[in-house]
């Protein structure tokens, strides 16, 4: 996770009287949870290799029907 600088407008100060961790630990552990799911996905080509000339629209339809069918249960298509 990046911190934000004092600076920038987006910026909102939280004392820490009013600050509830358990929101901030449940945050940051979806964070990590994402980070790592993304991470893995990139570091793997578990079903074909990418081709260079597929343009970013084809390869969002692929990655959509990839886990569509991951989420069925029938990654084979069987």
């Amino acid at each position: 996770m990046l911190s934000k600088s004092i600076l920038d407008p987006s910026f909102k100060y939280v004392n820490a009287a009013s600050t509830d961790i358990r929101k901030t630990f449940e945050r940051v552990r979806k964070e990590q949870a994402l980070q790592s799911v993304v991470r893995s996905a990139l570091s793997t080509q578990m079903y074909f290799p990418i081709p260079e000339s597929m343009d970013e629209h084809e390869f969002a339809e692929s990655m959509r029907l990839m886990h569509q069918d991951l989420d069925q249960n029938d990654v084979w298509g069987i």
